[in-house]
């Protein structure tokens, strides 16, 4: 079975949960603190608060790469192009739906509803680009080098530079104002203001613990904040100051920052995707944990109010779109959260209630057309039900502080006869370490012993009454071990503490491994050029 991606898409909604343990979505703020960990709770978000826009932002890696959460949608990424030069900045259009990439040498690469409107990528500079912003309709950007050289393209209007200046620090980022004016903010907190920015004050002529890599304005111009490569935070103007990690040690330095739509909260990023919220700006995931092939360098948001258009779709071809859920958030220690997330890692067409914000995560529907067997032999899609069982401590509950997780299912299937697809819950354990799937339903097709790939089968078991077939891909550092149900089920009862306590005496799981999530949902490889119909009728996890 191929690896998929694991870079989710979270938006929360509450869930009622029938037995022992009310499970309830929740949001922590996370923080990087310790070394191969996630970010992590500096605090939690108060009990029912509640997002006035809908949350979202996308991360950037040098290579391309482009990391996708919340509600912020995937259009593409450079991250399997050749470059000429290293990714350096990224901005959303004003919609949410696309996205500017700038190289340092000024190539453009557009996605989404971006348009190209010119780049620099021919030029021979006397400097590398360094950022990119869009003016306020979308209609243009402007780039900046790190010398303070801006280039304008579309309806973006030149009022100035430092480029004939000599500075005493790099030029290292740039914001803009409603009215089309912006700064560039240096290194050493300089900043210099053209068209109707205004200068409110900044720390240039102060003595800096670390340089400011990266700057953010207020929604009405009225001021700026600046943020050190310590997580250090400036402010001037109507900025207000929510907080930072200044004072804490950090894995990774910061390298840019964003401020939400409601002006009073503001994202931080790390060069492994840490993610730092302040203010009423939720944390809707991170790269934190993972491994990445190159550093991330520039973070943007999505502000829209609601879920951009695109087609008529969920999923536009070789994207994704997440799941619209309720936005408000609960706290809750030590019970797991549930949100809907939609992995993707292909090319695939949904459509249905699934993109529907009054469906819950207990009952959604939608139609999925993936293309012919020719086309697609891979898993392209994972749309799910995910239950996050870590701590605000940053830890993972141990299985053995469980007496009972079950989890209950109602779905309506297409024929076993059409397509490649499971229905399966998808379990990560520990750090992420182990992964354990067991399948409910499949196709004939994605059923048949060929098409596990590579796979080795081991026997079979019964657990609380029913038949499994054990298989088992790879080894190392991310096993992932399958149960398969002899009888495909389109509804029924998963003990999974049961299953998990099986894999433990049998050797395949450590006694001591913590539960980090629980997934359900359909990994889908293709539906033989057909579209497809799936039903999540009823759903229930519940924890004790």
């Amino acid at each position: 079975m191929p690896v998929r991606s694991r870079v989710l898409q979270l938006v929360t909604k509450a869930v009622t949960v029938w037995l022992s343990v009310l499970v309830i979505a929740t949001f922590w703020s996370w923080a990087l603190l310790d070394s191969g960990s996630s970010k992590k709770a500096l605090a939690s978000v108060p009990a029912a608060a509640t997002r006035t826009v809908a949350s979202g932002y996308w991360l950037l890696a040098s290579d391309g790469g482009v990391f996708t959460f919340g509600v912020a949608p995937f259009y593409g990424s450079a991250g399997s192009l050749h470059l000429n030069a290293p990714i350096v900045g990224m901005v959303a259009t004003p919609d949410g739906g696309g996205y500017w990439l700038v190289a340092s040498d000024g190539g453009i690469f557009t996605y989404g509803d971006a348009q190209f409107d010119g780049s620099t990528g021919g030029l021979h500079l006397n400097a590398p680009i360094v950022a990119m912003v869009a003016t306020p309709d979308g209609g243009g950007y402007w780039l900046v080098a790190s010398d303070g050289g801006v280039f304008t393209y579309g309806d973006a209007q030149f009022d100035g530079s430092t480029g004939g200046l000599h500075l005493n620090a790099p030029i290292v980022g740039m914001a803009a104002t409603p009215g089309g004016g912006y700064w560039l903010v240096a290194s050493d907190g300089g900043v210099f203001t053209y068209g109707d920015a205004q200068f409110h004050g900044s720390p240039g002529g102060t003595h800096l613990n670390r340089p400011v890599v990266g700057m953010a304005a207020t929604s009405d111009g009225g001021g700026y904040w600046l943020v050190a490569s310590d997580g250090g935070v400036f402010t001037y103007g109507d900025a207000q100051f929510h907080g930072s990690p200044g004072g804490l040690h950090l894995n990774k330095p910061v390298v840019g920052m964003a401020a939400n739509e409601t002006g009073a909260g503001y994202w931080l990023v790390s060069s492994d995707g840490g993610i730092f919220n302040y203010g009423d700006a939720t944390f809707d995931g991170s790269t934190g944990s993972m491994r990445l092939n190159a550093p991330v360098v520039a973070m943007s948001t999505f502000g829209g109010s609601s879920p951009p258009p695109v087609a008529g779709n969920c999923v536009a071809q070789g994207g994704s779109f997440p799941f619209y859920g309720d936005p408000t958030v609960t706290a809750s220690t030590g019970n797991p959260s549930v949100d809907v997330s939609y992995q993707d890692v292909g090319i695939i067409n949904l459509t249905g209630t699934m993109c529907d914000p009054t469906q819950s995560d207990s009952a959604w529907s939608f139609s999925a057309n993936a293309g012919a067997a020719a086309d697609q032999g891979a898993v392209q899609a994972y749309p799910d039900v995910q239950s996050i069982f870590t701590l605000p401590t940053n830890t993972y509950p141990p299985l053995s502080g469980y007496s009972s997780i079950t989890s209950t299912f109602s779905s309506t299937n297409p024929p076993d006869s059409q397509g490649n697809w499971e229905q399966a819950y998808d379990i990560w354990l520990g750090g992420y370490s182990n992964d354990i799937m067991i399948w409910v339903n499949t196709s004939d097709e994605r059923g048949a012993s060929s098409s596990y790939g590579g796979a080795t089968i081991d026997g079979q078991a019964t657990i609380d009454g029913i038949s499994y077939t054990l298989i088992h891909f790879g080894g190392g550092a991310q096993p992932e071990r399958m149960l398969v149900m002899n009888t495909p089920e389109n509804s029924g009862t998963v003990n999974i503490k049961d299953v998990l306590d099986y894999l433990i005496i049998a050797g395949d799981v450590p006694s001591t491994v913590g539960v980090a999530q629980i997934n359900f949902g359909w990994e889908i490889c293709h539906t033989d050029g057909a579209t497809l119909n799936y039903a999540l009728n009823s759903y229930s996890l519940t924890a004790s």
